[in-house]
């Protein structure tokens, strides 16, 4: 619709309704987030564990910005990149893959204490999984109100789980991985952190 604007009232005016339904779609979204942040407070009281969202979603916490007058353009320039930042935590990332099997809460909860120690500004990076290691470092983060961006498995295939590990390593670029157990996963994010030359923690040889 921008493209086609050819400087006449009425594609202004159809341009500036969109826009205001672009706004009020905006507004209906941050409703939704703070119904699912409502949401998983009662899972927790109810089941005592936390609530981690599905792959590649965030816990978003924001506010609505509007203003009277702005430019089409700048408006869908800003909300891309508002998009992208709102759902990237700040800080120093930190890589934690554990097996779905591994049940050794205080280690992992030992080796989380140290780093973040060592690097307060830190939020975990989680390969995704709703079970074992990941499902514990989740819970951790959520006790010390440390921001987690959930990695799961977008893709379809026997090579997914690589790709995603890679596409970990290339857009989040962690400072330092822990990994819990010895699957086929766990073994490629180790590969990768000496690939990149970073430090990587290995369970219950940390």
């Amino acid at each position: 619709m921008i493209a086609a604007q050819d400087g006449s009232e009425i594609q202004d005016t159809q341009l500036q309704d969109a826009q205001r339904k672009i706004e009020a779609l905006e507004t209906q979204q941050l409703a939704l987030e703070q119904l699912t942040l409502c949401a998983g407070d009662v899972f927790e009281s109810i089941t005592g564990k936390a609530w981690m969202p599905q792959s590649r979603q965030s816990l978003v916490n924001r506010k609505a910005q509007t203003a009277s007058i702005i430019d089409a353009r700048d408006f869908l320039k800003a909300r891309k990149v508002n998009e992208t930042l709102v759902h990237l935590p700040k800080g120093t990332p930190v890589l934690f893959s554990g097996h779905q099997n591994t049940t050794d809460i205080d280690k992992i909860t030992e080796i989380l204490d140290r780093i973040a120690k060592k690097t307060p500004d830190m939020y975990l990076v989680t390969t995704g999984n709703r079970k074992g290691g990941d499902l514990i470092a989740g819970q951790w983060a959520k006790t010390k109100k440390i921001a987690v961006l959930s990695f799961g498995i977008t893709g379809n295939g026997k090579r997914a789980p690589f790709d995603r590990n890679r596409q970990i390593f290339k857009e989040i670029s962690p400072v330092l991985t822990v990994v819990f157990g010895t699957g086929g996963i766990q073994k490629h994010i180790k590969e990768l952190a000496s690939e990149n030359g970073l430090k990587s923690y290995q369970g219950e040889n940390c």
